[in-house]
């Protein structure tokens, strides 16, 4: 959530769109604000499994068996190279086959959860 004078401007990803109405009325009650833009706010399924940066980029957990090359063809449709280095790079791993159980790492580039990619 961002303020641009009396105006609230909310970012990132929910579960549904009863959600996106609910923290459109919460803003709307906040007193001396005039305005609501939730344009930047997306309903994505299971979107509270996710998190999202500030720029709105997905951060993916990583779980039991991952690999960058699988996170990345959920993520983008493409295991290759130039897929999961992108996740490399944007996470500073200086070795993309070495990553932990828990380890966060920012998805670039995406603000879809990997359904949406898949289908």
């Amino acid at each position: 959530m961002l303020q641009r004078g009396s105006t609230i401007v909310l970012r990132g990803a929910v579960d549904s769109e009863a959600e996106i109405e609910r923290a459109t009325s919460l803003a709307t009650g906040v007193p001396g604000v005039s305005g609501v833009d939730a344009s930047g706010l997306q309903a994505i399924a299971d979107a509270s499994k996710l998190n999202v940066t500030d720029d709105g980029d997905v951060v993916y957990t990583v779980v039991a068996g991952d690999t960058l090359s699988h996170i990345a063809l959920r993520y983008y449709g493409s295991a290759g190279r130039s897929a999961y280095m992108k996740i490399a790079e944007a996470n500073g791993l200086a070795d993309p086959n070495k990553i932990r159980v828990g380890q966060k790492l920012k998805i670039p580039g995406t603000t879809q959860g990997p359904e949406a990619v898949l289908g």
